[in-house]
């Protein structure tokens, strides 16, 4: 089994993982935001609300690029077990 397929695999894994964790970060300051929100007077809703709105259109984006990166690393480890199967044939 190719090491440096272990290792883009390991790497792409990785990626993934921080672009979740950046997601978490990014959801529980919208949440935070949404708390603000309800405790703030009328005043101070309309800035709150401009940032909240801008914290999930942020979310959504990163949505995809999860998607993407989550693609890619399904993509390697479907052709590692090929290469699996296929070592393992001979």
């Amino acid at each position: 089994m190719p090491t440096r397929n272990l290792d883009t695999i390991s790497a792409c894994l990785w990626d993934l993982r921080a672009r979740f964790e950046e997601q978490l970060r990014a959801l529980t300051e919208a949440q935070r935001l949404a708390d603000e929100y309800r405790r703030s007077q009328d005043g101070q809703r309309a800035a709150v609300h401009q940032q909240l709105v801008a914290h999930m259109d942020a979310i959504l984006k990163s949505n995809g690029a999860v998607r993407e990166t989550a693609t890619d690393c399904a993509g390697l480890i479907h052709a590692l077990s090929a290469e699996r199967i296929g070592a393992d044939s001979t």
